[in-house]
């Protein structure tokens, strides 16, 4: 099974290839987006550091939320 590539738009084979358009498009990114990303090759340093960073975010609120739902 071929992992999607959340930095192509819908209906697309290509998309974000650099640095800066990759940090800002993973900043919409949800949690399976993230961890999507994260899989794909040749993947810039900066951008896999800020893509950890978000699923850390991402992860803490979401376990804050269910907190706060019990």
């Amino acid at each position: 099974m071929s992992q999607t590539n959340p930095f192509n738009h819908p209906g697309q084979e290509y998309g974000a290839v650099d640095t800066e358009s990759r940090l800002r498009a993973l900043e919409a990114f949800d949690l399976d987006q993230c961890r999507a990303a994260l899989a794909l090759p040749g993947l810039q340093k900066t951008v896999e550091k800020k893509l950890r960073s978000r699923v850390r975010r991402l992860e803490k609120l979401a376990t804050t939320a269910a907190q706060q739902g019990e």
